[in-house]
């Protein structure tokens, strides 16, 4: 079920790549499910193992804090714009 109203938030468990457990959400963690993105965010490890276990190239990794340093104002007016 969803448990943030305003997102797709849902309770995660852990999760498996190529049938081993990643052993990050073992204990549960929150996660937003949305379809209309490719976009994949979480620990860096975590992502890069994700990635590499999907076949992923091209993929740009940056710090959340970086960007929303760098590019906050022009964020808040695209999201603000609609």
């Amino acid at each position: 079920p969803v448990t943030e109203k305003g997102y797709w938030q849902v309770e995660m468990g852990d999760f498996f790549i190529g049938g081993l457990s990643t052993g990050v959400c073992e204990g549960g963690c929150a996660a937003i499910v949305d379809s209309g993105t490719s976009l994949l965010a979480g620990p860096t490890a975590v992502v890069a193992e994700i990635n590499h276990a999907i076949g992923a190239e091209g993929v740009l990794s940056v710090e959340c804090k970086e960007v929303v340093s760098q590019y906050g104002e022009l964020i808040w007016d695209l999201l603000v714009s609609g």
